[in-house]
């Protein structure tokens, strides 16, 4: 790495621990204290398999400002919501059908290679293009869930925070049908109570007035500070300029997104692969289990 490549990198880092000391609390004995409590409240839970290094454990802490107690009901929740709804959570591999289709061929779900001017990760994930033909919702969301989960491994992320943008073009009354309260509320259960994400801004694009029923239903669900995070935009998507990156805008409202590039979300993606084998072997388990490192 070239002189000026590392005290740019120096700098990244530097910034990115203000971010966590302002926003967070987080200091390296803050850090250190909390890590310690939150293992020793853990390993007293009977029929919990600990993780056995602190990187699961400190994702936790960001969400809750490390305020321990709160950390450790959020953990709870997520391997409980793990341990009793599989079926979201069983593992998309890059070399699975279900991620060819999904990822490469429709492109349903897509991650800015750029970050947005506060440095948090983008997501856009195009509800309206979806259709039973392609997977089931609970697929769709399977899918969403383990790339968003792939994403909150980054140091960064789990700092500067997530903002999801939904397009809802194309979104009709069998996209209605699907969207069941049970679904709904297990959806937001799992986003908004169960994953260690700092949520910052959730946009939807091209709204329909049939959304609205969607939104009827959920919206006794989300807690005041989703609802504050939400920003519902009509068809001139060139009020996102500026505000998430431009690959995820389409061209003609100033966007590069028909060039987009998958490949360093990929890339993650297969780095990231080994985390959920070892997480599978953590959490509310048969006693016998045992986490692997």
């Amino acid at each position: 790495m070239s002189t000026l490549a590392a005290d740019e990198a120096n700098d990244i880092k530097q910034d990115l621990e203000t971010v966590a000391r302002l926003e967070l609390g987080e200091t390296p004995e803050v850090k250190q204290n909390s890590l310690i409590q939150l293992r020793q409240l853990l390993e007293e839970d009977d029929g919990f398999q600990v993780p056995p290094n602190d990187d699961l454990l400190l994702v936790f802490l960001r969400i809750r400002k490390y305020n321990v107690p709160e950390a450790l009901e959020r953990i709870r929740r997520y391997f409980r919501a793990r341990k009793n709804m599989p079926e979201y959570f069983e593992e998309v591999t890059t070399s699975s059908a279900l991620y060819e289709t999904v990822f490469r061929k429709h492109k349903l779900i897509m991650y800015a290679n750029e970050r947005d001017q506060q440095g948090r990760v983008v997501s856009l994930t195009s509800c309206g293009a979806w259709n039973s033909d392609i997977c089931s919702l609970p697929e769709l969301f399977r899918c969403g869930l383990w790339a968003m989960e792939c994403n909150l491994l980054e140091e960064e992320t789990q700092i500067r925070g997530y903002v999801a943008v939904l397009d809802l073009k194309g979104f009709g009354s069998h996209h209605l049908m699907q969207a069941t309260p049970r679904f709904l509320a297990r959806l937001i259960s799992i986003t908004q109570d169960c994953l260690p994400v700092r949520l910052k801004g959730i946009y939807f694009l091209n709204t329909p007035a049939i959304f609205e029923v969607v939104y009827a239903i959920a919206k006794p669900f989300l807690s005041a500070k989703v609802k504050s995070r939400l920003h519902f935009i009509g068809s001139d998507l060139s009020q996102l300029c500026g505000v998430i990156p431009s690959e995820l805008i389409p061209e003609e409202f100033g966007g590069t997104k028909n060039a987009f590039d998958n490949a360093r979300q990929e890339r993650l993606y297969k780095e990231k692969e080994g985390h959920f084998d070892r997480i599978r072997q953590c959490g509310y388990q048969t006693k016998s289990a045992n986490c692997v490192s």
